[in-house]
């Protein structure tokens, strides 16, 4: 099997990662030996900043990359997208809000759906608190 030197999809705590940015950023250089990776979080671009100065730290090549949810005759798809200007996110913001707007009502949809089974009860601030993500999910002000 040959050596991976680039990793064109990951993900972090700002979706469904388990590390933060710049451990992620570590772990690829450190433990993997990558030369570059891409931090492409599902539908948002707020992990970046930390990834791209972790990454400057360790010595990995890094690029803009986002995955973004669509649908196609009722299936959810994913589409990689690479080497945007994170400087001019308003316009990404623009282009995903819709998307923030799906994953927060989607977290509403299922804790309505626990709290109905008796499964557990939680409210949208409960769940926001408890996780590590700091993006734009679960965010009154983004729906």
């Amino acid at each position: 099997m040959k050596n991976i030197e680039v990793d064109m999809h990951t993900h972090s705590v700002y979706s469904d990662g388990f590390l933060a940015p710049k451990d992620l950023a570590k772990k690829m250089k450190i433990e993997r030996g990558l030369k570059a990776c891409v931090l492409t979080d599902h539908d948002v671009y707020h992990g970046l900043p930390e990834f791209f100065s972790a990454a400057k730290e360790v010595g990995l090549d890094v690029i803009t990359g986002m995955e973004i949810t669509s649908f196609h005759k009722k299936t959810n798809v994913h589409i990689l997208a690479y080497g945007f200007n994170q400087k001019r996110k308003y316009y990404l913001e623009d282009f995903i809000h819709n998307h923030w707007r799906m994953h927060n009502e989607r977290a509403r949809v299922i804790l309505q759906k626990y709290a109905i089974t008796g499964l557990m009860s939680a409210t949208v601030d409960e769940v926001k608190k408890a996780i590590p993500c700091p993006g734009p999910y679960l965010d009154k002000n983004k729906i």
